[in-house]
Parts: structure tokens; C-alpha cells; sequence
């Protein structure tokens, strides 16, 4: 469970004050072809039309709906970030710059970093930024949250709800509730798998695809956006009979590793040039680590 979406926006703020090489291989990596005050523009444009898409049937009789998307900065209260960074995050992304000590009260910062994810996500994702993430050599940190909550437009009834054998891929089974309903639905078989789409309104749903018995890792491998496509494209609306367990999970995605796998290898490094961030020519900045988790659960 990861969001691209959010990546793409905090490496895109990032992108930002990168310059030269740098920038280069962010923008060949992130496939951004604009130049980066247009990628400010587009994302921002982006983040409006996702969110009025999102929240577009929220009412007064069901506020909870529904998503959520928050930018943050926190800079080193010494560090001379250039005011034209600042002000470019500040309107297109609505990132506005927190000073904290990171030098002399690191522990404290990435408490204040915690706590502001942790109210961005309504409590879903805590301590995220794990101790050895800060430290006095800490300039800034860049965040991206991104909260979704929604009911389906063809709920799970409760009282549905049954105690039934789960089978693991390693084949062995778990007592678990499993939520049932007979509703219509966008649905799709395929040789060697099955796709249903489970809306919530507002042009978002859930898209769930199921491999066949004994071709889960092959399955896996395949899935590529054109089998999203093909399903979008070729799935009919039909009475399906619906089981589905209650879940929740936890991903904690190493996107350093995967970014530079991608070709994105010298803003880890110190020869790094994310000058574009700070109104000084003595001191240098480079990016050190990107922390995505996601946590999700799915319930009546």
C-alpha cells in the first residue's frame, strides 16, 4: 500500500531547487518533461482536480468523505533557504516552511514531524520518521500525506458478516470475517485471473484482481498499466455474488534503493546540487532518505 501520487508530489517539490545534473536525472527518473515552475503549476492543478473529485459528494450527512492531501516543510532555523523555493512551494503546493533546531534539538523536530503526519492522517500513521532519520545534520524535511476514507456506494451489511476459511498462499487456511453481498458490479474473467471494481462515487473505486489457485507470483510479475486498462476497458456491469475478508495491512516501501535503481543515484550523493534551494554558495544540500508507508483497512 503506497501511494504514487504522494511520491510524485514530494519529489516534484523537491525537483524544485535542483539544478543541473541533478535535476536531470530526477526529471528522467519522474519522466517530468516540463520545465520545473510548470511542474509546480501542473501539480498543483492536479492535486485541486483530485481532491473536488474525491470530496465530490461529501455532504452534511456524511462529512467523513473523504480525502485528504497535506505538504509540509521543516527547515533548519540557521540554514539560509532561498526565499523564491520558499515562496514557489508555498503557493503551488501550500507546503509553508516551519523553522525547528534540528542541530540542537533533532529529537524534538522529529517529534513535531510525527505529530503533524500522525493529524494529517487522522491518526492512521504514526512515528513515521524513525529516530535515526533526524539528526543534527538534518536541513530540511519535505512531506507529503495523502488521507482517504469513504464508504462504497454498495455497502457490506455487517450482519452479512460470517466467520469463514481464508486460504494463504502457502495453502494453509485462517478463521477470518468475511464480508458478503450480491450487488452489481464492473466485473471481468480473464484465462488466468478475475477483476471486480467496487466504487465509492466520485470517479474513485477500489479495483481488486484475483489470480487463479497456484499463479499468484507469476500473476504478480505481469501486472503491468495495461491490464488495468484492458479491465477498464472491457469489464461489463453484472449481478456478482461477493465474498471478501476484512483486512488491514502495513507497507513500508524502500523508495531510496527503488529511485536509484531508476537512475536517480546522484541527489543521494554529496556531489548532489540542490543549490536552487539555498541562498548561499558554501554549503550543499543532498537528498537522504525517502520514507513512504502506507496503512490501510478495508470493513463494512
Amino acid at each position: 500500500v503506497f501511494s504514487p501520487f504522494s511520491i510524485s508530489l514530494a519529489l516534484a517539490m523537491t525537483y524544485n531547487g535542483a539544478v543541473g545534473d541533478t535535476a536531470d536525472q530526477m526529471a528522467s527518473a519522474m519522466h517530468f518533461s516540463l520545465d520545473q515552475a510548470t511542474i509546480s503549476r501542473a501539480m498543483a492543478s492536479l492535486t485541486a482536480q483530485i481532491l473536488a473529485s474525491g470530496n465530490a459528494e461529501a455532504s452534511d450527512f456524511a462529512p467523513e468523505r473523504r480525502l485528504a492531501i497535506a505538504n509540509a516543510l521543516w527547515g533548519e532555523q540557521t540554514f539560509p533557504f532561498r526565499a523564491d523555493f520558499l515562496s514557489q512551494l508555498e503557493s503551488d503546493y501550500g507546503a509553508g516552511l516551519q523553522l525547528v533546531d534540528f542541530i540542537h534539538a533533532a529529537a524534538s523536530a522529529r517529534e513535531m514531524i510525527n505529530t503533524w503526519i500522525e493529524d494529517q492522517t487522522n491518526g492512521l500513521i504514526q512515528d513515521i520518521v524513525p529516530e535515526s532519520a533526524i539528526t543534527e545534520a538534518t536541513r530540511l524535511v519535505l512531506a507529503n500525506a495523502i488521507y482517504f476514507k469513504s464508504s462504497w456506494l454498495s455497502p457490506f451489511m455487517e450482519m452479512s458478516t460470517e466467520d469463514q476459511a481464508f486460504t494463504r498462499l502457502d495453502g494453509s487456511t485462517v478463521s477470518v470475517p468475511m464480508m458478503r453481498q450480491q450487488s452489481s458490479f464492473l466485473y471481468l474473467v480473464q484465462e488466468d485471473y478475475q477483476a471486480i471494481s467496487l466504487p465509492y462515487g466520485g470517479g474513485l473505486a477500489m479495483e481488486i484482481y484475483v489470480p487463479n489457485v497456484g499463479s499468484f507470483e507469476t500473476f504478480e510479475q505481469s501486472f503491468a498499466q495495461e491490464m488495468q486498462l484492458m479491465f477498464r476497458n472491457s469489464a461489463t456491469l453484472g449481478q456478482v455474488v461477493l465474498s471478501m475478508p476484512r483486512w488491514r495491512t502495513e507497507t513500508d516501501t524502500p523508495m531510496t534503493t527503488i529511485l536509484q535503481n531508476m537512475g536517480m543515484n546522484l541527489p543521494f550523493t554529496p556531489d548532489a546540487d540542490f543549490s536552487g534551494m539555498i541562498d548561499s554558495t558554501q554549503t550543499t544540500l543532498s537528498l537522504h532518505d525517502a520514507l513512504p508507508i502506507g496503512r490501510a483497512s478495508c470493513r463494512e
